[in-house]
């Protein structure tokens, strides 16, 4: 944003600064995907902490706000796959016993065809959020577009 690379973004992690504007468009809540001809949903924490998971790590070391959390309460899912990004996911998932948990929405995009399960712990939600810079604020296309996706109804 920046650095003129984009002009707006959709993410749970806004870049902080008072350059960086915000404006939260929903909050999603994370469900276990798994491929139903290849396993069963866990059906209790030892069955989902039991089973292999894929994870997304957007950067070396850097973890889902998600795992940082179960962590501070001491649990730790066993990861057997890890990639840059969820669209990622789909191809190892496809066929085999591994869990991914992941924003449900994302159901209705490159997770569909897999099943969803509730996760059998607590978790954090995650909210998304409309991310631009200051310099678009009053420019009159930029404002279309961030009121084009604000109008846009969610589906659950």
């Amino acid at each position: 944003l920046r650095e003129g690379a984009c002009d707006l973004a959709i993410s749970p992690r806004p870049p902080e600064g008072s350059d960086i504007l915000q404006q939260r468009l929903f909050e999603d809540r994370y469900s276990v995907f798994y491929d139903a001809s290849a396993r069963a949903a866990p059906l209790s924490l030892a069955d989902y902490l039991g089973a292999d998971h894929i994870t997304v790590v957007y950067e070396p070391r850097r973890t889902l706000d998600l795992d940082q959390t179960l962590a501070a309460r001491g649990v730790q899912r066993r990861f057997a796959v890890m990639v840059p990004g969820f669209a990622g996911v789909p191809a190892f998932l496809r066929g085999s016993p591994l869990l991914c948990t992941a924003p449900s929405l994302l159901g209705q995009g490159i997770m569909a065809g897999f099943a969803q399960a509730e996760v059998p712990l607590p978790c954090p939600t995650m909210p998304m959020y409309l991310v631009w810079h200051r310099q678009h604020q009053a420019d009159a296309a930029h404002h279309w577009l961030r009121r084009k996706i604000l109008d846009i109804p969610l589906r659950r």
